[in-house]
């Protein structure tokens, strides 16, 4: 007999160990499976808070493709402009210092705001068109919102997961009424229909 060459106090080791290695082993898997759940959750937290820095630059710069419409067209003042210019400027850089390290899409898509600069010099000086203040705005936004890549890390099965597609098409919806705006502008202020 196995537990007849052990003593009382081995006996008893023996009952209340293999139990207890029986609930750690079933335990275990249980833990491994929460610790994911905490890191997808985490990983989840993280995107939203990037999406939400990201977006307020985003909302900064559409409301300069708007300003900018305006001052072409002699509806906004210089320094207004200016202000926000700087404004949209900072909330950029600004992405380039976060805790949070960017994807190279990302990274690629806030360096590619530099080449408003030329955009910027045009508007003040009244030497461009509006449309291509807003192509070229644009052209620089749209990127920034595919950077954050929230479409391929939704996973849709999911409440959370349909939040955060959610928040994409919330940034892509802002971004079209504020292209809308400044060609509505543009419209109303030369009362040129063709420019819609």
């Amino acid at each position: 007999m196995l537990f007849g060459r052990f003593r009382i106090l081995g006996k008893l080791t023996l009952l209340v160990l293999i139990p207890l290695l029986g609930v750690v082993a079933l335990a275990l898997p249980i833990v491994v499976n929460r610790i994911d759940v905490a890191r997808q959750a985490q990983s989840t937290a993280d995107t939203a808070l990037l999406a939400t820095q990201v977006g307020s630059a985003v909302q900064e710069l559409s409301e300069e493709r708007l300003l900018s419409v305006g001052y072409l067209f002699g509806l906004v003042d210089r320094p207004q402009l200016v202000v926000q210019s700087a404004e949209a400027t900072d909330r950029i850089l600004s992405l380039r210092s976060l805790d949070q390290p960017l994807t190279p899409r990302l990274r690629a898509a806030v360096e590619n705001v530099k080449k408003l600069d030329s955009t910027r010099a045009s508007i003040l000086g009244r030497t461009i068109r509006p449309d291509l203040i807003v192509s070229e705005f644009t052209a620089v936004i749209t990127p920034i919102i595919d950077g954050l890549g929230l479409q391929t890390a939704a996973d849709l099965t999911t409440s959370t997961g349909r939040q955060v597609f959610a928040l994409d098409q919330a940034l892509r919806s802002d971004d079209l009424i504020s292209q809308a705006s400044s060609q509505l502008t543009s419209a109303v202020a030369t009362q040129n229909a063709g420019l819609i």
